[in-house]
């Protein structure tokens, strides 16, 4: 009986095999590979962390159960939908007020950090995560509340706090599962901005307030991207490779790297070794935290210098190295990335321990491997929000230049911003009265999409005030 399938293994097959197996040399790693993946603490007392002093407030908020309120709250968070006037307005009203005391005292400064305790594996409890979302979503139902109850200020007040919000969450975290909450909150104060924009009785002065608040989110975006990628590398692949037992046994060291060595995987008997003889160290903890920091320092590296956020961008940055390390692997790395396998399994492990013995550190660069987070994908979906910043900073620059000309007066409209995914501008279409960005497949598609920006849209669109929206895409 084989040890391992090599079905375990498939699902990441495209990371490796995408690399060019005719690369012949890895490029250098920067001897001062653990500064390229430290994590900076909060730089000052005015961006200090705050999640202390906040930790009780957010597991007091009251979030209702599944049913027909909870997928209302959901359907408003969307910039394309407005709130019913029917017997759920007062429902939502209801969920507001329960939540009152928690969401008037919600407020933090500009630069806030929230940091929440890092993800290590299944092991570590979500205690904070979901309260925070929930408290953003509560707000967002707040300003459309506020808004369609004629107070523009403090729909505007509730918005920005959110933005705030979301934007503490976002520059604190250590990893990629909180990310994915912190970028959420604040796509949500995004979104909340872009509908109080589309309402007919918006005013320049709101214009300029919220210009003057996303203006100063510059750089969140990126900052927050690279600190939650350093913190996976700090909390889930170095506390994995921590864990994986010191043995001359390829078999116990591939077991335990089937399971990310977590406690009480490990504690089920011996082993059996069908391998052959193998000289050297088939798992280096030291090189293989070395190598794996150097492929995320590159890959951070390529994105200051943009970013611009293209498919394959981690497959171009890493092509060279793990190229060189699936040429060196042969037959294992053909086995457990592509299920090609000698189908005698005395011969089957000659040529595995053939292969183990032809490359340098090969089950520390094996786990390297498996444990690279799919970059490009996160990267596509923190951007998203930098995308629509950018945009919303554009629209409410218009739509204030035109208020300032006056009628019959002389437009200035402002230049077109940066696309993330391209590059280039964002393409604007005044006919149409349509901007947008190419979005993560990288492609312009003409500004086809529904405004929802989620899913698979061809495009990210954002319409003119006043323009219909157009109907709603399939969600893929």
């Amino acid at each position: 009986m084989r040890f391992l399938s090599a079905g375990v293994f498939l699902l990441f097959s495209p990371i490796i095999c995408s690399a060019s197996a005719e690369s012949p040399h890895a490029p250098g790693i920067d001897r001062d590979w653990r500064a390229r993946v430290a994590i900076t603490p909060p730089p000052d007392e005015v961006h200090r962390e705050h999640l202390t002093e906040w930790r009780t407030q957010f597991e007091r908020v009251r979030f209702p159960e599944p049913g027909e309120i909870q997928l209302l709250v959901q359907r408003l968070l969307t910039p394309m939908k407005n709130v019913p006037e029917d017997e759920s307005r007062a429902q939502l009203q209801s969920l507001l007020d329960e939540n009152r005391t928690v969401l008037d005292q919600l407020h933090l400064p500009p630069g806030a950090f929230l940091i929440f305790p890092p993800i290590e594996g299944p092991e570590t409890p979500f205690p904070d995560h979901y309260p925070l979302q929930q408290a953003g979503r509560l707000l967002a139902v707040g300003v459309r509340l506020a808004w369609t109850d004629g107070e523009p200020e403090k729909a505007a007040d509730q918005a920005i706090r959110l933005l705030h919000l979301g934007a503490a969450a976002l520059r604190g975290q250590e990893g990629l599962m909180p990310l994915l909450t912190a970028y959420s909150v604040f796509g949500t104060g995004l979104d909340c901005i872009y509908w109080m924009y589309r309402q007919n009785n918006f005013t320049p002065e709101l214009a300029r307030r919220f210009i003057a608040e996303l203006e100063t989110l510059e750089g969140v975006v990126p900052f927050a991207h690279a600190r939650a990628l350093k913190g996976e590398y700090q909390h889930v692949f170095a506390s994995t490779v921590r864990r994986i037992p010191e043995t001359d046994n390829p078999a116990r060291i591939l077991r335990a790297i089937s399971t990310l060595a977590l406690p009480g995987s490990l504690d089920n008997g011996p082993v059996e070794n069908p391998f052959g003889p193998l000289q050297g160290k088939l798992f280096d903890p030291e090189e293989t935290l070395r190598e794996a920091a150097g492929l995320l320092g590159d890959y951070l590296d390529t994105l200051a210098g943009g970013p611009v956020i293209a498919p394959g961008l981690f497959n171009r940055v890493a092509e060279e190295r793990l190229g060189k390390w699936y040429q060196d692997w042969g037959y294992f790395a053909r086995y457990m990335f592509g299920g090609e396998g000698e189908e005698d399994e005395a011969l089957h492990y000659q040529q595995m321990t053939r292969s183990l013995a032809a490359s340098e550190n090969p089950l520390g660069r094996f786990l390297v491997v498996l444990m690279l987070p799919v970059y490009d994908n996160f990267a596509a979906s923190v951007f998203r929000r930098e995308a629509t910043r950018r945009a919303l900073i554009h629209l409410l620059q218009r739509d204030l230049a035109a208020a300032e000309a006056g009628e019959g007066g002389v437009v200035e409209l402002p230049p077109l911003p940066q696309d993330p995914f391209s590059g280039k501008p964002f393409r604007f279409d005044p006919e149409r009265g349509l901007l947008w960005s190419v979005g993560p497949n990288g492609r312009d598609n003409g500004g086809t999409g529904d405004g929802r920006n989620f899913g698979n849209s061809p495009d990210m669109i954002w319409l003119l005030r006043g323009v219909p929206a157009p109907p709603a895409l399939p969600f893929e």
